[in-house]
């Protein structure tokens, strides 16, 4: 044991310390006043303080039921604190109630009203015409803007909705509508829509014509008077999930 480790454990070695010491420390202590001079002046310093001053700490007497009063104004004090503590939290909570309240009240005040005429234009546009990229696109290929059935334009296919094919060296703009996946479904159920112009191919009925195979279904939509005609490539059974829903009666 060393003289630091000694000069502590002094302290419960003295009459009345803290706590009494585990024997072996009491061994190790002793141990080390035995072979440290100075160590040991420094206890017989404690001892000389001890036996002077302990029994006139001893012969003062203790007041009647100061143990009592002592209790007492504790559990006073650690009542006040407890409820400062409590007054605290309650005035902090408040607060944050008053504040949220006052927030939800901003909100609720400065909600948007719900325009139903401007829903219903919206959807009407997105079920009835072509979002202006497609719109545009149209433009661009120089074909009309309108197509043969009441698409629904809700299935427009993003990306890869608009393109051009190249049939016979010629470039010929097209229209994609996909429906929504469902389960069991081995592939997209798709509606190419391609737009076929007069000044570029002959559209006799001998070639241009409806047709099916084991995967699609091609239908072919001759020229209204607009200069162009329509082949429509489409996956289901028929056109009928691809154009626009019927309104509802209410």
């Amino acid at each position: 044991m060393d003289c630091p480790s000694t000069r502590l454990l002094l302290a419960y070695r003295r009459p009345g310390g803290p706590a009494e010491l585990a024997p072996q420390d009491v061994a190790e202590l002793d141990l080390h006043l035995a072979e440290c001079p100075a160590c040991t002046a420094v206890a017989r310093r404690h001892d000389r303080f001890d036996a002077a001053v302990g029994p006139a700490m001893r012969a003062v007497a203790v007041p009647a039921g100061l143990r009592d009063r002592l209790l007492t104004a504790a559990l006073a004090r650690s009542g006040a604190i407890w409820r400062q503590t409590l007054y605290r939290y309650a005035t902090a909570a408040s607060i944050l109630v008053v504040f949220a309240l006052t927030v939800a009240g901003v909100v609720l005040a400065f909600r948007p009203a719900f325009d139903t005429d401007q829903v219903g234009s919206r959807s009407a546009m997105r079920y009835e015409a072509p979002e202006p990229a497609v719109r545009d696109f149209l433009v661009e290929a120089d074909v009309p803007t309108t197509l043969p059935y009441d698409f629904d334009f809700a299935l427009l296919d993003t990306p890869g909705q608009v393109g051009y094919d190249r049939i016979d060296g010629r470039y010929v703009p097209w229209v994609q509508f996909r429906l929504p996946p469902r389960p069991g479904d081995i592939r997209p159920n798709v509606a190419k829509v391609l737009i076929v112009r007069k000044s570029s191919f002959k559209l006799d009925p001998d070639h241009f014509r409806t047709t099916q195979n084991s995967f699609i279904n091609v239908l072919a939509v001759p020229d209204d008077g607009r200069g162009v005609g329509y082949v429509i490539q489409f996956t289901t059974p028929n056109l009928e999930p691809f154009l626009k829903p019927a309104l509802p009666r209410f």
